[in-house]
C-alpha cells in the first residue's frame, strides 16, 4: 500500500520490530512499553508527527506509523511541508524514521490496520527532493511557480484595492474622517482579510515551496480565507437585497426572515474559522471538512446566479431610467455590473470546485493546481465586491490622478465635490434605513 514518510528522518531506512498500538492521542502518556518496538498511533486524532518522534526516541523506540484517513497525495504534502525548513531546535524531529499509512487503499481507521490479516506492504514516497516525487517535481516545474506567483500577484492587487477604496470612503476631500456605511465597510475589511490570507499561502508556495511556515500555520492559511470571504458575499447580497427593494414595501416577516437567515450563515462562518484555529492548534480536526466543502458549494450556486439575474436587471432597467442623475445612475449600475461580474465568477468557482473533488486524490500536483485555481477566481470575485462601491469624493481622488499611471487611472473615477449630493443619493440604495429618492428607484424595480 501507498505512504509518506518524512525528511527529517531517513529516507532510506529497514527496521524490524514488534508493533504497539497506542490507545489514545497523547505522546507524552507513551512509556518504556515502546521500547524497540514500532509504534502504530491515530494521525487523525493527533497529527503532531514531531511529538510521535521525540516520544518515540527518549523510549528508544525503532520508528513510527502514523495512520490517517486522509487521502496519499494529502498525506504526502503534509509529509513535505515538515521538512528542515521549518524545523527548529525546540520542535526539530528526531531522526527516528516516520511513515505514513494513508486512506488510499480504504485503511479507515486504527481498527482496520490492527484487524486487517497478513503482512501491510508499504510503498512510501519520501519527500525528499533528491528522490524525484510528485510533490519535489511539481515546485521545480515553472509553470507551477507561475500560477503560484500569478495567483499571489492577483491578492496582492486586492489588498491595495481594499484599503483604497476603505480610505476614499473614510476620507473627504478635505481630509476629514467621515463614517463608512455598513455593508461597503464589512466588504472591504473581509476581502482584504482574505486576501492577505490568501497572499500569505501563495507567498510560501511561491518562494519556499510550502516549507517556510510550522504545519500548524499552513492549516490555517490553506482555508481561513473562505469563511472571511464568504461573510463578503453575504454582505453584497444583503445590499443588493436592500437596492432591490429600495422604495418598496417591506414586511417585518420579510425583514426578520433575510437578517436571521443572513445571521444564521454568519453564525456557520464563525464556527469555521473557529474550528479551522483549533484544528491549527490542536492538530486534530473537529469537522468534517467535506460537509463544509458541501455547505459553501450548494450555497455558491443559488447565490451566483441570483447576482447574475438581479445585476443585469437592475442594470439594464437604469439605462431605461431618466429621471435620475447621469453620476446616479453610473454609480448604481457599476455596483449592478459588478455584481453580475461577481456571479460569473462563481459560476466558474464552482466548475474548478468539482473539477478539485474529482481530481484532487490522484495526484500532488492535481491538488495544489485546483486548489490554486479555485481560490484564485474566488479571490477575482472579491475583486468585483470591493470595486462594487464608489465612494463620494474624496481627497484620494486628487492624489490618484495626479500619481497614478495613465493605464490604471480608470480604475478611479474621478469626481468632484458637487457631486456629492448624488452620490449621496445613490449611496442610499444600499443602505436598509435609507428611505430617500424612493420614486427614483421603483423605476428600476418595476422593471425588473
Amino acid at each position: 500500500m501507498r505512504t509518506a514518510t518524512y525528511r527529517h528522518g531517513n529516507t532510506s531506512f529497514a527496521i524490524v520490530g514488534p508493533l504497539h498500538f497506542v490507545d489514545g492521542s497523547d505522546p507524552a502518556a507513551l512509556g518504556t512499553e515502546i521500547a524497540g518496538k514500532i509504534i502504530v498511533a491515530d494521525g487523525d486524532a493527533y497529527g503532531n508527527s514531531f511529538a510521535w518522534a521525540r516520544a518515540c526516541q527518549s523510549h528508544e523506540c525503532v520508528g513510527v506509523v502514523m495512520v490517517t484517513t486522509v487521502m496519499g497525495a494529502v498525506a504526502s504534502l503534509e509529509a513535505w511541508l515538515e521538512t528542515d525548513k521549518t524545523g527548529y531546535p525546540s520542535t526539530e524531529r528526531s531522526p527516528i524514521p516516520v511513515a505514513t499509512l494513508d486512506g488510499t487503499d480504504a485503511l479507515a481507521s486504527m481498527g482496520d490496520v490492527r484487524g486487517r490479516p497478513g503482512l501491510i506492504i508499504a510503498m512510501l514516497d519520501s519527500c525528499d527532493i533528491a528522490d524525484g516525487t510528485s510533490t519535489s517535481l511539481l515546485f521545480a516545474a515553472p509553470g507551477a511557480t507561475a500560477a503560484f506567483v500569478l495567483a499571489w500577484l492577483v491578492n496582492i492587487v486586492n489588498m491595495v484595492a481594499a484599503i483604497y477604496k476603505l480610505l476614499a470612503f473614510a476620507i473627504d476631500r478635505e481630509g476629514h474622517l467621515r463614517a463608512v456605511p455598513p455593508l461597503p465597510c464589512v466588504v472591504f475589511v473581509t476581502s482584504l482579510t482574505s486576501s492577505a490570507i490568501r497572499m500569505l499561502w501563495f507567498t510560501n508556495a511561491s518562494f519556499y515551496d510550502l516549507q517556510a511556515f510550522s504545519k500548524p500555520l499552513y492549516r490555517v492559511l490553506s482555508s481561513a480565507s473562505i469563511p472571511i470571504g464568504f461573510a463578503g458575499t453575504a454582505a453584497i447580497g444583503v445590499a443588493m437585497h436592500n437596492h432591490l427593494m429600495h422604495g418598496m414595501f417591506v414586511s417585518v416577516q420579510h425583514k426578520v426572515a433575510v437578517y436571521s437567515l443572513v445571521s444564521l450563515v454568519c453564525l456557520i462562518f464563525t464556527f469555521d474559522l473557529i474550528g479551522t484555529v483549533a484544528a491549527a492548534v490542536t492538530w486534530h480536526e473537529y469537522f468534517n471538512i467535506t460537509y463544509l466543502a458541501g455547505f459553501y458549494f450548494l450555497m455558491n450556486i443559488p447565490v451566483s446566479i441570483l447576482f447574475i439575474k438581479y445585476g443585469v436587471a437592475v442594470s439594464n432597467a437604469l439605462l431605461k431610467n431618466d429621471k435620475i442623475s447621469a453620476v446616479e445612475r453610473e454609480r448604481s449600475r457599476q455596483f449592478a455590473r459588478r455584481v453580475a461580474v461577481s456571479g460569473a465568477f462563481g459560476i466558474g468557482n464552482l466548475l474548478s470546485q468539482v473539477l478539485f473533488a474529482l481530481l484532487y486524490t490522484s495526484s500532488v500536483s492535481h491538488y495544489l493546481m485546483l486548489y490554486t485555481l479555485s481560490v484564485t477566481i474566488a479571490a477575482m470575485q472579491c475583486y468585483t465586491f470591493t470595486t462594487a462601491f464608489r465612494s463620494r469624493s474624496s481627497i484620494f481622488d486628487s492624489v490618484a490622478q495626479a500619481y497614478l499611471p495613465p493605464v490604471l487611472r480608470f480604475m478611479v473615477a474621478h469626481k468632484t465635490a458637487s457631486d456629492d449630493q448624488t452620490a449621496r443619493l445613490a449611496d442610499s440604495r444600499i443602505m436598509p434605513t435609507t428611505r430617500t429618492v424612493t420614486v427614483k428607484h421603483k423605476v428600476a424595480v418595476d422593471a425588473t
